[in-house]
């Protein structure tokens, strides 16, 4: 699930490789897998740019939400808002008002 490998010439943030996701519970899979794959489409429509967090449907941004307040597993006080992924999510959520 680390998305940040394209995004920036160094890491920023935790990255969640394949082992480390794989400890999470299968709740939390499905919210990587919900949110990754609105998040995918959404960055697209964007033309790679910002996105308007205004269009996150509510599922989403649940999913999303329990993404960031979930420890990361292997990682004393870190939870997902300090990945790779949630911060370069985060830099490009951008209320356009």
């Amino acid at each position: 699930m680390c998305g940040c490998g394209g995004f920036y010439p160094r890491q920023i943030g935790i990255p969640i490789q394949s082992d480390t996701h794989n400890k999470y519970s299968l709740k939390l899979k499905l919210a990587w897998w919900y949110f990754d794959r609105w998040w995918k489409r959404a960055w697209k429509i964007a033309d790679w740019g910002s996105v308007d967090p205004k269009l996150m449907p509510k599922t989403v941004r649940w999913a999303f939400d329990l993404i960031k307040k979930t420890p990361i597993p292997g990682y004393d006080n870190a939870t997902g808002v300090d990945s790779c992924y949630v911060i370069s999510v985060e830099q490009r959520l951008i209320d356009p008002e």
